[in-house]
């Protein structure tokens, strides 16, 4: 019986993508390659506020590559996070915190296929 907890994972990225409904945007929290032994079942993250003291638990599988914020999140706002793993037998130790990201539509981030046009129209200020 292995009765491991899980090792530290590395910190979480946090990105801004499109959301679910036109015009929509949505914050996605992506963890990198964490291999643990017994496997993690998920994570619990910490999203806060640098220079806040706003911060929201919430769990997310640990099988998906990230977990994406679609509502309830107040825009032009600077996020930061942090993951814990937990399996079987309990939780492990908790990430270093990822780059802080400012939840707005102009730090969305585009698909690469979708950049390649993109970048084939001329940028006028």
């Amino acid at each position: 019986l292995d009765l491991s907890l899980p090792t530290k994972p590395p910190p979480p990225r946090l990105s801004v993508v499109q959301g679910d409904e036109e015009g929509s945007i949505a914050l996605r929290i992506a963890w990198g390659e964490h291999r643990s032994e017994p496997p993690t079942i998920y994570y619990r993250i910490r999203l806060s506020q640098p220079g806040s003291k706003e911060v929201r638990h919430l769990s997310a599988q640990a099988g998906q590559p990230h977990h994406d914020l679609q509502r309830g999140l107040a825009k032009y706002i600077r996020y930061q996070a942090t993951v814990v793993p937990v399996n079987v037998n309990g939780s492990g130790p908790t990430s270093d915190p990822s780059e802080v990201v400012h939840f707005h539509p102009r730090e969305l981030e585009v698909p690469k296929d979708a950049a390649s046009s993109a970048q084939a129209a001329p940028r006028t200020k």
